[in-house]
């Protein structure tokens, strides 16, 4: 079974969801904390809108040795993009689990919509692409997107399916093949379109571009850019700012859990006085390695 998530489906993401007057203190704490690790970015949400996600302070320890998440705030305001940037270990996955409640954060909170993740409806308004998305492997593709439709609530009709799929360039005839024989790439083409067909207000996907070639990277980045020009917020991770660079209103550097850059793609070229994005991530992350040694 593919989703963990709690899915009470109502037709605004708000709907029943009023923040209580604990919520509205965390998110102005998260306001005053999002400085950090910034780059003298603007507040986009306005004072009478509730962010779609406010994590503040999150810390996240596996054991007593390893410490996955330190200290992270982001706010990501409703119908805005923002990508996790990392490298393999930094903390995305795990950032991704606390926000959806499939892992517990040993400190800090998180907010959907003005609402604690951990509450029974938090959920019910994000669409969760893992980063290893796998179904029952004796299933096919179409029998496990029938299956999700079910679970989810989602309609299931053919033509809409096909129309994601199309978009998606997944070939028609995998639909009737058995998930198990699928590559990499229509695994994750599959993944996504289960995601993309629950119709959600927020989308949280894990490294949705990972295993794909330049073509299918660009198909996959049309379709994202498609929802958020339809007002969706979408939540993703990446491994290089350059991959979500074209969607990406905001990039949070995620370097060892610690969250050392937060914002717009420009601004880390430009507080870095670097061309490229690639070397200014590198550069940032140098700079708070040589931070860290100091401490």
């Amino acid at each position: 079974m593919i989703s963990g998530l709690r899915s009470t489906v109502a037709a605004d993401p708000r709907e029943g969801m009023r923040p209580s007057a604990d919520a509205l203190e965390t998110l102005e704490r998260a306001r005053a904390g999002a400085g950090l690790a910034t780059a003298a970015i603007e507040d986009d949400v306005s004072p009478t809108t509730v962010p779609a996600l406010t994590v503040t302070g999150v810390g996240k320890r596996f054991g007593a040795a390893r410490i996955a998440l330190r200290g992270v705030s982001l706010q990501v305001a409703q119908g805005e993009c923002v990508a996790i940037v990392g490298s393999g270990g930094a903390g995305k996955t795990t950032l991704l689990k606390c926000v959806l409640d499939l892992a517990r954060p040993d400190e800090g909170t998180i907010l959907i919509h003005g609402v604690d993740s951990r509450s029974a409806g938090a959920h019910g308004q994000v669409a969760w692409l893992p980063q290893r998305f796998a179904p029952a492997p004796h299933r096919t593709g179409r029998e496990t997107l029938a299956m999700l439709a079910d679970l989810q609530g989602w309609p299931a009709d053919a033509p809409r399916i096909d129309a994601v799929l199309t978009e998606l360039g997944f070939a028609r005839d995998a639909l009737d093949r058995r998930t198990r024989v699928y590559p990499m790439a229509e695994m994750r083409r599959l993944g996504l379109a289960a995601a993309l067909l629950r119709d959600a207000p927020m989308l949280v996907l894990d490294d949705p571009l990972g295993g794909l070639d330049a073509r299918d990277r660009d198909v996959v980045v049309q379709a994202l850019a498609k929802r958020r020009a339809e007002g969706r917020t979408l939540l993703l991770t990446a491994r290089t700012p350059a991959d979500v660079a074209p969607l990406a209103d905001r990039l949070a550097l995620l370097h060892a859990g610690r969250v050392v850059f937060y914002g717009a793609p420009r601004a880390l070229q430009e507080v870095l006085g670097i061309d490229g994005l690639e070397a200014a991530r590198v550069a940032r992350l140098r700079t708070a390695d040589a931070q860290d040694d100091l401490r």
